[in-house]
């Protein structure tokens, strides 16, 4: 509930001020932020199903590359350089060519936005000095 709480406009207009209060924020608020992302990373999955498929494809290509065991095909004996060379280019061009890989990044852009929109206008329930930051954060916890 805590996270909800108290929005306002830093009342300082200096970037030292506003670096340190972002600072804080994302210190103190950071598990919050990675629920976010995770929460983000899901909606993205639910809207773009696809994208399980290809991810999983890469995942099981990936496993099979980095096996000890020889893959054989039409009787030449891939190298490992083979192998990870042409994992390499299909982790790179799947996702260009699907299309996920830009729609990911916009997700984590919007994401981020948020996370620091919220991390710059959060009134912190806790007060510091830089050097004290650190102490203040495990003692609250």
């Amino acid at each position: 509930q805590e996270f909800f709480e108290r929005f306002s406009f830093p009342k300082s207009k200096s970037i030292k001020s506003l670096a340190n209060r972002v600072y804080l924020n994302l210190n103190y608020y950071q598990s919050n932020y990675l629920v976010i992302i995770a929460l983000a990373l899901i909606l993205f999955l639910l809207r773009k199903p696809w994208s399980v498929l290809e991810v999983s494809v890469l995942v099981v290509g990936w496993t099979i590359a980095t096996q000890t065991s020889p893959i054989i095909i039409n009787g030449r004996r891939l190298t490992r350089r083979e192998r990870f060379g042409i994992m390499t280019l299909l982790s790179i061009l799947l996702p260009l060519l699907t299309g996920i890989l830009r729609q990911l990044l916009w997700t984590f852009f919007y994401t981020f936005c948020v996370i620091l929109i919220h991390a710059a206008f959060r009134t912190s329930t806790i007060r510091h000095q830089p050097g004290e930051l650190h102490a203040q954060l495990n003692n609250k916890w």
